[in-house]
């Protein structure tokens, strides 16, 4: 059963990818081709083949990578859905390489999570997913024995949560 879910996450994959690649004003293939190949990475992920959950949320990223659209711009309404998917895979794909004991390609990996979010949603934004990619870094600072770059990492999670208990909120915009 799982192995044809993987197949036919791949062969979606490959038809929006295809499509996508071929005009490159279609946003509905390349997000359909995003989330399909996010989602055999985390079936292949929760299977524990961390190498092929890898794959797939490169696969993700290099095809939004494929093109020199800048998709703010492009797609001004599906931007943000892009953009979230982008950070997915990129909380995904640095998942795996600190499952596959790669660090320092992980801790790259997170860097480049949060500066994407910041720099779609701006210096002060306050997010779950930009908690735990911050979470994430921070640990793998200290797990490479950065301890104060981690300690950053964390205290800038803090400041995020009682930022918005001080507003009355619940912490995250």
């Amino acid at each position: 059963q799982v192995n044809i879910a993987i197949e036919y996450y791949m062969q979606s994959y490959n038809l929006y990818a295809q499509v996508f690649r071929n005009d490159h004003e279609n946003v509905e293939a390349l997000e359909q081709a995003m989330i399909t190949t996010c989602h055999k990475g985390l079936t292949e992920l929760q299977l524990g083949k961390f190498g092929a959950a890898l794959q797939s949320f490169s696969d993700a990223l290099e095809l939004l990578d494929s093109t020199e659209i800048d998709t703010r711009r492009a797609f001004p309404n599906e931007s943000e859905e892009i953009t979230r998917l982008k950070l997915m895979a990129l909380m995904w794909k640095g998942f795996c390489l600190f499952l596959m004991s790669d660090l320092q390609r992980a801790t790259a990996v997170y860097t480049e999570a949060v500066d994407t979010f910041r720099d779609f949603y701006g210096a002060d934004a306050r997010h779950p997913v930009l908690a735990c990619c911050l979470t994430a870094k921070g640990r793998l600072h200290h797990i490479q024995g950065e301890s104060e770059t981690a300690t950053k990492c964390y205290s800038e999670v803090w400041e995020m949560i009682t930022r918005g208990q001080a507003a009355g909120q619940s912490g995250y915009e």
